[in-house]
């Protein structure tokens, strides 16, 4: 009776922490994974200024997958982040605030560090899975790396190649465009 009690107390404990591995990222909603398990990496070939960031169907992992965090402080393109963000918890939690309520401390620090530690689905430098996979090539256009994330996440789990080329430097806002030639490029 003893066996079969620590049997079960093992079995519940082993779903209990596997769970969360089968279950969609919260920031996902209610988008459904694809197929395939993700990866993500960053890649500066010789060729081109800035890096790329890459999302793409992977082997299954064991390693941990990402955080928003993670995905933030990859945005160096990011309209009004703080100084060092992409070293600091500090400044990170302030990127957030400002990306989120436009101030720097809004949310606090418990909310923040919530929001940061979310998990996503991509494993950092996972291995590809093997076969053929469609290519989609978007552009920065005022969107950032962790905006993005969930998006770029959905597409890979259903077999997609995704690369992003952030810039290095926020683009200019139509807002603070000056001429009308200004705007409409």
């Amino acid at each position: 009776m003893r066996q079969a009690t620590c049997r079960s107390v093992l079995l519940l404990v082993w779903f209990v922490l596997t769970i969360p591995s089968f279950a969609e990222p919260q920031l996902w909603g209610r988008l459904h994974a694809g197929p395939y398990a993700v990866g993500f990496r960053v890649d500066k070939p010789s060729t081109l200024k800035e890096e790329l960031h890459i999302w793409y169907p992977a082997e299954q992992s064991r390693s941990a997958p990402m955080t928003f965090g993670d995905y933030l402080r990859l945005s160096h393109d990011l309209l009004g982040a703080a100084a060092g963000f992409e070293h600091s918890t500090v400044a990170l939690r302030t990127t957030l605030n400002r990306a989120v309520t436009g101030k720097d401390d809004v949310l606090g620090q418990e909310k923040a560090d919530e929001i940061l530690g979310l998990v996503m689905k991509a494993v950092r430098n996972a291995h590809p899975e093997r076969g053929q996979f469609p290519l989609v090539f978007w552009t920065h256009r005022y969107a950032i790396t962790s905006a993005q994330s969930v998006l770029n996440e959905y597409l890979a789990s259903h077999g997609f190649v995704v690369i992003f080329a952030p810039e290095s430097a926020p683009p200019p806002m139509p807002s603070d465009l000056k001429s009308d030639a200004e705007k409409s490029a």
